[in-house]
């Protein structure tokens, strides 16, 4: 009698695994913040905010920003940024103002770099990511001589 009270264990059959509805494979949802390509956009949201404050900053005289900032951040752009932006068309703006701001304004020898860095971003913008950019290869030899 004590075997009655015991709680009987159901053996379950192959084909019952496979046709209960139970075990159909449930849609699990990932949230935004796990996503990878959540990630990747707010990275590069990131990226424009810091890149249009160092910009406006840059312009005011009373709050300059360094020359060094300017070419670290135009050196680590192109190589660890771009590649990781969903649409990184975006940075073009940065560096054509980075581009036209020190060609024209900054003559001191840390600063003669920045027009080449900024090429450097926008030459992977144009033949990696389809930006287009006329006067590219004008600027580039009015660079170089």
């Amino acid at each position: 009698d004590d075997d009655q009270d015991a709680p009987t264990k159901r053996k379950a059959s192959p084909t019952a695994t496979t046709t209960t509805p139970r075990t159909k494979k449930r849609r699990v949802t990932v949230p935004a913040v796990l996503r990878a390509k959540m990630h990747q956009t707010l990275l590069g949201d990131a990226w424009l905010s810091a890149l249009t404050l160092l910009l406006s900053t840059s312009s005011s005289s009373s709050t300059a920003v360094s020359p060094a900032i300017h070419t670290a951040v135009l050196t680590f752009l192109p190589e660890h940024v771009i590649s990781t932006m969903p649409n990184p068309i975006r940075l073009a703006d940065y560096f054509t103002s980075a581009f036209h701001a020190s060609s024209t304004t900054n003559t001191t020898s840390t600063s003669s770099i920045h027009p080449m860095l900024a090429l450097n971003g926008l030459f992977l913008l144009i033949t990696q990511h389809g930006l287009e950019y006329p006067d590219f290869y004008a600027r580039l030899y009015g660079l170089l001589t």
